[in-house]
């Protein structure tokens, strides 16, 4: 008696006209997806636009610092809270960049507008970056950008003030700062 052969594969790109590859430009770069706002992310939280963008056009957040001064490097994987780490403690390891960890350079991060739909069709605002591999993980994240098979994942490392819409029962997230974007195996927004 035969048996069927079942298969299980990627998804993300079929229906498309798409192969998967990202090209970067002369100097190493990648125009990736980082993030998106006005969008749900998987766990059912709403990231609020507004907070967000005033954060990316203040020249004095940690953000636009980093990024004027060419700086904006990202970890692969977010900071863990190692055992015995106060409140305190994880929230400062969260505001610095590890050395030990960084696997991109961002050198530019800016709002799509007008490239993406949810399935309502409202817009969702991309956020998009320019990045390059770089530092002790920078390989990993070399190798997933060059892998057609591989969905490349990043994830914004941010302080939010999160509260409940009592209208809609949405969790909405007010951006309150924006540390990087890092590296990660699966990101909480789908399009990431």
């Amino acid at each position: 008696m035969a048996t069927a052969a079942i298969s299980y594969t990627c998804t993300a790109l079929l229906g498309v006209n798409k192969k998967g590859k990202l090209v970067c430009d002369p100097d190493g770069y990648y125009d990736v997806i980082l993030g998106a706002l006005n969008y749900y992310n998987q766990a059912g939280a709403f990231y609020a636009l507004e907070p967000a963008r005033k954060l990316l056009e203040n020249d004095s957040s940690i953000l636009q610092r980093r990024i004027k001064k060419g700086v904006l490097n990202g970890e692969y994987k977010h900071p863990d809270r190692t055992p015995g780490m106060s409140d305190k403690d994880f929230l400062l390891r969260n505001l610095r960049i590890d050395e030990a960890m960084v696997s991109h350079h961002i050198k530019e991060v800016y709002l799509d507008r007008e490239s993406m739909k949810d399935s309502n069709g409202s817009p969702i605002v991309i956020v998009r970056g320019r990045v390059k591999p770089k530092g002790p993980y920078g390989q990993y994240l070399a190798d997933s950008l060059e892998n057609t098979s591989e969905n490349t994942y990043f994830s914004v490392r941010s302080i939010t003030e999160d509260f409940l819409d009592t209208a809609t029962g949405d969790i909405i997230k007010e951006t309150l700062e924006i540390v990087t974007w890092d590296h990660v195996t699966e990101g909480g927004i789908d399009i990431a």
